[in-house]
């Protein structure tokens, strides 16, 4: 099982047996992930980490337009 206390400013995801973390566009922010694993005979581990997003944009911005002639 996987929880993410802010995925807004990361996006968290089991894909098989690997943890793929990447930030989301925004402003950023600070994220705990908690990972439990199970065994088939009902044992648990869990563990919790926080990461930390850097601001990231989804795109190019415009901020001014030219003309030449």
């Amino acid at each position: 099982a996987l929880t993410n206390s802010n995925p807004a400013a990361v996006r968290a995801e089991l894909a098989g047996s690997e943890l793929r973390l990447s930030p989301t566009p925004g402003p950023g922010g600070a994220a705990t992930i908690q990972i439990t694993a199970s065994d088939s005979q009902g044992n648990q581990a869990t563990h919790s980490f926080e990461v930390s997003a850097p601001a990231t944009f989804g795109g190019p911005i415009l901020i001014g337009q030219t003309t030449s002639e």
